[in-house]
């Protein structure tokens, strides 16, 4: 198996042609929230642009296994800064996790559990990995392994999605009505900045 890792820009618009083909090759992948057009719109488009980019991507055979799209943010933890590992938006992302094939969930995380405490170690401090889907069984599995491995790392509790039952709802405007006056207004100036930036349209 081959580790990329995409630290820009410009490394991670390269990745859309494989991750799309992964989104659609296993149903637990096929949410908009773990699209590249999601992850694609937050480094783009959003105020909570990640400080390092992170994301990476396990190849076989130069066919795409996994994704992990994370980036690397400076937080403080009981006073001290420290660098945190988490995926790309954390808690403004409704759905968080890896997008991957379940068949090689195993040798995926062992892999990449040996590079984030071996050669890739050296870039963070803190894994900050809550609020994670209980389907996304790659993410608990590299975490445990983690864990196992290396003493010298803090490391983040893992919780579980809220998850909102929009079947109550007539349509998409009633949800959004729904929502805290806060959040609205978060969903508003983010739209606006995208019709301003492109010829984005969304009605």
């Amino acid at each position: 198996m081959d580790i990329v890792i995409a630290h820009g820009l410009n490394e991670f618009i390269k990745l859309k042609r494989d991750w799309e083909e992964l989104n659609n090759l296993e149903l637990h992948n096929q949410d908009y929230y773990l699209s590249y057009s999601w992850f694609y719109g937050l480094l783009t488009c959003a105020d909570i642009a990640p400080e390092k980019l992170c994301v990476i991507a396990i190849f076989e055979n130069k066919k795409l296994l996994a994704i992990f799209p994370f980036c690397i943010n400076t937080k403080r933890y009981r006073g001290v800064k420290l660098r945190a590992l988490e995926y790309i938006g954390n808690i403004y992302s409704p759905l968080r996790g890896a997008i991957y094939l379940k068949e090689k969930e195993l040798a995926v995380a062992n892999i990449v559990a040996e590079y984030l405490t071996g050669e890739g170690g050296s870039d963070w401090d803190l894994l900050d990995l809550i609020d994670l889907s209980k389907k996304d069984s790659l993410t608990y599995k590299l975490v445990n392994l983690i864990n196992a491995s290396s003493e010298e790392k803090i490391h983040s509790e893992i919780g579980t999605n809220i998850i909102s039952d929009v079947s109550q709802f007539y349509d998409s405007s009633a949800y959004f009505n729904s929502l805290s006056k806060k959040l609205r207004q978060t969903i508003r100036t983010g739209l606006n900045r995208a019709h301003k930036t492109s010829n984005l349209s969304i009605s």
